[in-house]
């Protein structure tokens, strides 16, 4: 046949859904057409999306020199030979059993491949195995050198050597855990180790090193008392078997740059002893300190559904709080929105926050499946998110935020923002209904259904109703199966919504919409509905109030004054609150001890955020030690000192509170600080009595 060897090595360009049609219209002749609705039906699309895909179809036609008739009110056949609609079919069949890849699946390809085999390969391996030129290829590796240089790692490229990777062991990992988890494509696990190259790389126990590991990440859960997300996980699972099989193959860790010592006050890094210890019986191999503290990191990387121990008061949260507090002034700032005043954004942020700055850190990747749309639906807010963070980069001294990171920050804000809007534009309703629950309950569902913008507050008979309950619930309409004899707006429709009904509704809300205010009360079931006080509920308040008391009665802030260095300052730390000399005696060898763990320097404050549980105070003690000149010492500047004391007793819950609800002010209230540089205590002591009085009216309403 004539130019068959010219049509095969041509490349089609075509969809998998424009090859379906084209071998259908293959099957069928002058005699015997097909019409665009026979198609549409038989591949399960509809006509307008096989009419979309005919201009293709016909280039490609006309194109190969094939013939595609097309008669109106008729349809549609191939007008060629037996023998030429056979070579058609398999031209298409070729066409798509060839493997074929986007640019990024190639590139991506190319770099697993580098990493699989740990020496050089030369250019006409990837040209053979991508089917790519010489020229794609080097564009290629330029793509993924630039990609690789925020891990870390470069390209090494010689003439008659071939293509490598130089660069870190730790580095290497990150990358290869983040290559098998875009690999896995929504796959478990178990498939994954499947996949013929992932084969290649665990060998033939794969499985069953899966299972230890996994065994592993479950006691790990237990011992730290957390729930890993699920995409935590997986990430954790395959960085711990890619660390044994490089194990197995010597490539260790160094610990050079790794200070270990300074995170053994982290149970993460107590649980990544543990692991170390499980991995170093499964290798046979000494694990180094380095390995533990990449492991640590791993852990700390990690986002977790719950952590009943988190608390505002550790110096590590307190930092994270006035990074998000940061954003939050910068997002108010670029969108003109009043975001501080959402304490559920700034709690879930934080939380939100310690891994995420962790795995930027540490270069771990974190797969966004959400950042496409939230780029196309909340542009607004994704951009300001990325100039709202720029700060981070020097923060948290890294060349780039990734884009998927800064998706999940978007999140938080765009969730935010929804619940705001929806909250402002809802209309809050009760139903009611004389004739039993079940009647209301179906109703409500109806309600909601036709009407999204309700917010069904309440199912209440209509025997319960009292004008005076309902003025102080803060709601906007009542609706009724029967006439209510009341001022309050209200419609009374039928059981099951008829059109008349919903006419009449849609004219009420119309109003209400209008001419509605807002009623800023409690909502009266939330007094009405309160479980009774018990006697631990009262003494857990009365102790609350108590050392609340004690906090804002006992504020102290010294005179400047001068020291030569850290010690020093810390030992009029020990003496702010003593009463005695052996009380400073001990709460100086405390304070040593908590700093010798890890130090608690702010560098963004120049502060010293001093803190521990003590047998030198008998109440939770706050105070700052103010400087007549800073302090020198370890390359750092110390302009003064906040100390955060706790008594140490049997149940420290209580006192753990109070103080975490101070240091989350701290955090959240610049005016505090500079209240404690300028020694204004007053200043001070009202800040902190407004958080507090807030903490103790909340705890109230929760008893």
């Amino acid at each position: 046949m004539k130019g068959d060897e010219d049509k095969m090595l041509k490349k089609s360009g075509l969809t998998k859904r424009q090859k379906n049609i084209i071998e259908m219209l293959a099957k069928f002749t002058s005699d015997n057409p097909i019409t665009v609705q026979a198609i549409s039906e038989k591949l399960d699309l509809s006509s307008r999306t096989v009419l979309r895909e005919m201009p293709q179809i016909d280039a490609w036609f006309e194109k190969n020199d094939f013939h595609l008739v097309k008669k109106p009110r008729v349809g549609l056949y191939v007008d060629e030979d037996e023998d030429t609609r056979k070579f058609l079919l398999e031209l298409v069949q070729m066409d798509k059993n060839k493997i074929s890849f986007t640019k990024e699946e190639r590139q991506e390809g190319i770099l697993f491949e580098i990493l699989l085999v740990n020496e050089p390969l030369k250019y006409y391996y990837f040209t053979s195995l991508f089917h790519i030129s010489d020229g794609t290829l080097s564009n290629d590796l330029d793509d993924i050198e630039k990609s690789m240089s925020h891990y870390n790692l470069s390209i090494f490229r010689k003439p008659g050597s071939g293509v490598s990777l130089e660069g870190k062991e730790e580095d290497y990992r990150q990358v290869m855990t983040m290559l098998l988890r875009k690999r896995r494509k929504d796959r478990p696990i178990e498939q994954l180790l499947e996949d013929s190259k992932v084969k290649e790389l665990f060998g033939n126990d794969r499985q069953e090193i899966l299972k230890k590991v996994s065994k592993i990440l479950q006691e790990t859960q237990s011992v730290l008392d957390v729930q890993y997300t699920e995409n935590s996980e997986l990430h954790f699972i395959i960085y711990l078997m890619l660390t044994k099989y490089r194990l197995d193959r010597g490539y260790v860790i160094s610990n050079e740059g790794k200070d270990l010592l300074s995170m053994m006050h982290l149970p993460e890094t107590q649980a990544a002893n543990w692991i170390g210890s499980k991995l170093s019986y499964m290798t046979d191999t000494p694990i180094s300190e380095g390995e533990i503290y990449c492991i640590a990191m791993q852990l700390l990387s990690s986002k977790i559904w719950k952590n009943y121990n988190d608390s505002k008061y550790d110096e590590e949260n307190f930092k994270i709080r006035q990074i998000v507090m940061r954003i939050m002034v910068n997002m108010e700032q670029l969108l003109g929105i009043d975001f501080l005043d959402n304490q559920t954004l700034i709690d879930g942020l934080s939380n939100h926050m310690r891994p995420a700055i962790n795995r930027m850190k540490m270069n771990v990747f974190s797969e966004n499946g959400n950042l496409d749309m939230i780029k196309e639906n909340y542009g607004k807010i994704y951009q300001a998110v990325g100039k709202a963070c720029v700060f981070l980069k020097e923060e948290l001294k890294i060349d780039e935020i990734p884009e998927g990171e800064l998706g999940f920050i978007a999140m938080y804000f765009c969730v935010a923002m929804e619940k705001r809007n929806n909250e402002e534009e809802k209309i809050s309703v009760w139903v009611a209904c004389p004739h039993g629950v079940g009647t209301s309950h179906m109703l409500s569902v109806h309600l909601q259904k036709e009407f999204p913008e309700l917010r069904i507050q309440k199912i209440v008979s209509t025997a319960e109703l009292d004008e005076k309950d309902i003025e102080n619930a803060g709601i906007d309409l009542i609706i009724s199966t029967s006439k209510l004899n009341l001022s309050f707006p209200n419609v009374c429709v039928n059981s099951v919504l008829l059109g008349t009904d919903k006419i009449m509704i849609r004219s009420k809300l119309s109003e209400l919409k209008k001419t509605r205010k807002k009623i800023k009360q409690t909502n009266v079931e939330k007094t009405k509905n309160k479980k009774q006080i018990s006697r631990a509920d009262i003494e857990y308040m009365v102790i609350l109030g108590r050392e609340i008391l004690q906090v804002l009665d006992n504020i102290k802030i010294s005179p400047e004054v001068t020291f030569e260095d850290e010690k020093s300052l810390i030992a009029c730390a020990g003496n702010l609150f003593a009463r005695t000399e052996e009380d400073a005696q001990i709460i100086t060898k405390d304070l040593i001890r908590r700093e010798d763990i890890s130090s608690t320097y702010i560098p963004g404050m120049n502060v010293l955020f001093l803190h521990s549980e003590t047998r030198g105070v008998k109440h939770c003690r706050f105070g700052y030690i103010a400087l007549k000149e800073p302090v020198t010492e370890k390359n750092r500047e110390i302009k003064g000192a906040i100390l955060m004391l706790i008594p140490k007793a049997h149940d420290i819950r209580i006192y753990r509170e109070v103080m975490s609800e101070i240091s989350g002010a701290l955090a959240e209230k610049d005016h505090i600080i500079n209240a404690l540089y300028r020694k204004d205590r007053r200043s001070v002591e009202l800040q902190l009595e407004e958080s507090l009085g807030n903490y103790y009216e909340k705890r109230s309403n929760q008893k």
